[in-house]
């Protein structure tokens, strides 16, 4: 091998992968990000995720290419190839339906390299991923904005190259760089992550830990016989009238959501007297999730077709209910308990918070929904992200078995501000930071 540059080496810049970097990359990262699946099955995954089928949301961006280094940062134009061919799930047309456009949730490939090497022969001695999501920003002066923020997902340094500060050096530049990435779509007040190497590592490059905490349910199956009626994905009602949610079912109630979380993200700016930031949990960010959810299951349950239950809904008038939207992440092996594969809650709705009798039997009947289809798809338990004190009370009246968890090593949300001011907890809000959020 030949000598490695130092981390502070001024020939080092940020940049894209070309398509060749980016299959090397993956390949590398496999291990720490492939889960459950195979290489092949990873590699195919994440072509896969790079030309998600189309919908009726999404648009498109423009490709750049950015070199970044301490001296020089320049951005130019790069012009975007054509793609390989696209794997659909089976429940998704393999060809959009008139004047639909593709679903593009903007994800940006980063490596750190030798600007002194040609592309395709110089190493890649750090990479990471960024996804651009839609976010809030509201201020105590009661005015609030939509803007973009940007999470950044699947660091990693190849064995060979760590001890020498790469990564660090990486995310020093990408933070940096996600200020002002894409700011012809709209403004970025602040970046985030989830660390799985728990708090240290990452707060000292910028990012500030946040609450997080989940509560964690066994799973568990319906006894009636109704409910054994429903497992194949047909509509149906079980106790206190909840019922399963369904792909078409989502985009309306992601769009009052999106309401929903206006309103509390101003209020909490307000109560706090505090910025307040929030992601919007979108209906496209929940297709994201739940496409990477159908692939997986292709590959893992290959006899069966994927999940189509996509969450549930109690009954009652609109400011009355309960609701959740889930998925089914695979770690390993199906039915190792040391797997950890999880039935995820990507966003809980409770509209009417009262500590009420009813509203108990709601939030049970939702979430007995959810430990149902973790049994029947072999996870281990549901984990619901940052859940309130008053939802907490809901779960304790409706004596649903749960445990209170503070993550100390996984899944740490971390956030780095770009705005006015000091970030950190102490002056800084994040509202319904849950799983949707993941990247």
């Amino acid at each position: 091998m030949a000598e490695l540059p130092s981390a502070s080496s001024p020939n080092l810049i940020l940049d894209h992968p070309t398509s060749h970097e980016r299959s090397q990359t993956w390949t590398l990262n496999a291990k720490s990000w492939g889960g459950a699946l195979s290489l092949p099955d990873y590699l195919e995954r994440e072509e896969y995720l790079m030309n998600i089928p189309a919908t009726r949301d999404g648009g498109v961006t423009r490709k750049f290419k950015l070199i970044f280094s301490a001296q020089h940062p320049v951005v130019l134009p790069r012009k975007s190839s054509s793609r390989l061919k696209t794997f659909l799930p089976l429940h998704y047309p393999a060809k959009p339906r008139q004047g639909t456009k593709k679903l593009t949730l903007f994800t940006t490939d980063w490596i750190l390299t030798d600007s002194s090497l040609p592309a395709d022969s110089r190493p890649l001695l750090s990479s990471c991923e960024s996804l651009r999501r839609r976010a809030l920003l509201a201020h105590p002066s009661d005015t609030i904005e939509e803007s973009i923020t940007h999470g950044i997902g699947s660091v990693f340094c190849p064995p060979a190259y760590r001890g020498r500060g790469y990564a660090s050096r990486m995310l020093t530049l990408v933070g940096s760089a996600l200020k002002s990435w894409q700011k012809e779509v709209g403004t970025c007040h602040f970046s985030i992550l989830y660390s799985d190497i728990g708090k240290k590592y990452y707060t000292g490059l910028g990012w500030d830990v946040f609450p997080s905490s989940h509560v964690y349910l066994p799973p568990a199956a319906f006894a009636s016989p109704a409910a054994a009626t429903n497992r194949n994905g047909t509509n149906g009602t079980h106790r206190s009238a909840a019922k399963e949610l369904y792909d078409g079912d989502l985009e309306e109630l992601c769009k009052l959501d999106e309401e929903y979380v206006k309103a509390l993200t101003l209020k909490t700016a307000k109560k706090t007297n505090k910025p307040a930031v929030a992601l919007l949990p979108d209906h496209q960010t929940m297709q994201w999730h739940h496409l990477r959810e159908a692939f997986v299951c292709s590959k893992l349950f290959p006899s069966r077709a994927p999940p189509a239950i996509r969450g549930a809904i109690s009954s009652g008038e609109v400011g009355s209910r309960v609701w959740i939207i889930f998925t089914r992440v695979f770690y390993g092996p199906i039915g190792k308990v040391e797997s950890g594969n999880t039935l995820y809650i990507l966003r809980l709705v409770v509209e009417d918070e009262s500590d009420t009798e009813e509203n108990a039997k709601k939030l049970k009947g939702v979430l007995s929904i959810a430990q149902r289809e973790a049994k029947e798809w072999r996870s281990n338990g549901v984990s619901v992200w940052n859940v309130n004190e008053d939802i907490k009370k809901l779960l304790r009246r409706a004596d649903v078995q749960h445990d209170e968890i503070d993550r100390e090593e996984d899944s740490i949300c971390q956030l780095r501000w770009y705005g006015e001011g000091e970030g950190g907890v102490e002056n800084l809000e994040w509202v319904v930071c849950e799983k949707f959020g993941w990247c």
